[in-house]
C-alpha cells in the first residue's frame, strides 16, 4: 500500500490528506520504504507548491526530502535522486528567499550529488549543470572569483560527459559560453 496516495484519493491530495499521509510515512520500519515515500511525499507538496505558489508547501517539500535523504542508507542507489531533488527544491527556495546561507546548502547538497554520481550516470551532466547554476548565483552575490572558475568547471565536465547528439549539450555549451564570456 502506497502510504502517500491511497485508493480512491484524487491525485493531488488536500494538504491535510499530505498530513496524515506524513504519519503514516514515519510508521513504515523499513528505512529504504520510508526514504522513497519521504521522496514522493516531497514531490507531492512540490506539485502543490507549483500550483498554488505556497512558500509552506515548498518548505514542506524540503522537509521531506531532507528526511528522505538522512534516513535512506548510504549505499542506496536512490540516495543521488533524493539528495538532487533536495538541492533542486533548495534552489528553488533561494530565488524566492534570496538567503545567502541558503544557498551555500544548495551547493553543497549538489556537490555531495556530483560525488555520489557516477561519471557513466546519464544524469550527472544534468547534476553539474546544477551545482554550476548555484555556483553562478553565489557569484553574482558576493563576487567570490573561484565561484566563477568553479562555473566553468561544472559547465565544461557537463559538456565532456554528454554524448554528442543529446540535446543537452547545447544547453551545457551555452552555459559554458555565458559564464566564460562574463569573465571578461
Amino acid at each position: 500500500m502506497d502510504p502517500v496516495h491511497t485508493e480512491g484519493e484524487p491525485t493531488l491530495p488536500l494538504r491535510e490528506d499530505l498530513s496524515s499521509a506524513y504519519t503514516r510515512v514515519l510508521r513504515i520500519a523499513d528505512l529504504d520504504e520510508r526514504a522513497h515515500a519521504l521522496s514522493d511525499l516531497g514531490a507531492k507538496y512540490h506539485t502543490l507548491r507549483e500550483e498554488h505558489r505556497s512558500m509552506t508547501d515548498l518548505e514542506k517539500a524540503i522537509s521531506a526530502l531532507e528526511e528522505a535523504v538522512q534516513v535512506a542508507p548510504s549505499v542506496h542507489p536512490n540516495l543521488t535522486k533524493h539528495s538532487d531533488l533536495l538541492g533542486t527544491y533548495l534552489q528553488e527556495n533561494f530565488k524566492e528567499e534570496k538567503d545567502t546561507p541558503a544557498l551555500e546548502r544548495v551547493i553543497q547538497v549538489h556537490e555531495n550529488v556530483i560525488n555520489l554520481t557516477d561519471d557513466l550516470d546519464l544524469a550527472k551532466p544534468a547534476r553539474l549543470s546544477n551545482l554550476g547554476t548555484a555556483l553562478q548565483a553565489r557569484f553574482k552575490h558576493s563576487e567570490i572569483l573561484a565561484d566563477t572558475e568553479n562555473t566553468i568547471s561544472s559547465y565544461q565536465k557537463a559538456v565532456d560527459l554528454t554524448p554528442d547528439g543529446n540535446l543537452g549539450k547545447q544547453l551545457y555549451l551555452y552555459s559554458l559560453g555565458i559564464t566564460l564570456e562574463s569573465r571578461f
